[in-house]
């Protein structure tokens, strides 16, 4: 394989939620909703059916009225992030605010090599 080419499998699922966001292979970005009318999000993340780990995140939630007929939405501020380290390295935090879904890696998950 090339140094690119991901063959890793990375399932990642919402704590108390059934269903997974992710569980396919060579995965390079996922995007992890955040809880609107909570400030702790958590997900638990698997990589290669190995111990998984769960990260939470700590965030402030605040409406911003978009206009009668379309209504509100929500923008997160993360405060922290919490994680286990079974197969996480490190966490960055590259844009704390996030008011829309258009921005790509607001929060960068490292994983450990072996």
């Amino acid at each position: 394989y090339a140094a690119q080419t991901l063959t890793d499998t990375i399932r990642i699922k919402g704590v108390g939620s059934d269903s997974f966001i992710n569980d396919t292979l060579s995965i390079s970005a996922a995007r992890l909703p955040l809880k609107s009318f909570e400030k702790n999000t958590s997900f638990v993340i698997q990589k290669d059916n190995l111990k998984a780990d769960t990260i939470t995140f700590i965030h402030d939630n605040t409406e911003q009225l978009l206009s009668l007929e379309c209504g509100v939405k929500v923008i997160h501020d993360i405060k922290d992030i919490r994680f286990t380290q079974n197969r996480i390295d490190s966490v960055k935090i590259a844009i704390s605010r996030i008011a829309d879904n258009k921005t790509a890696n607001q929060v960068k998950i490292y994983f450990k090599v072996e």
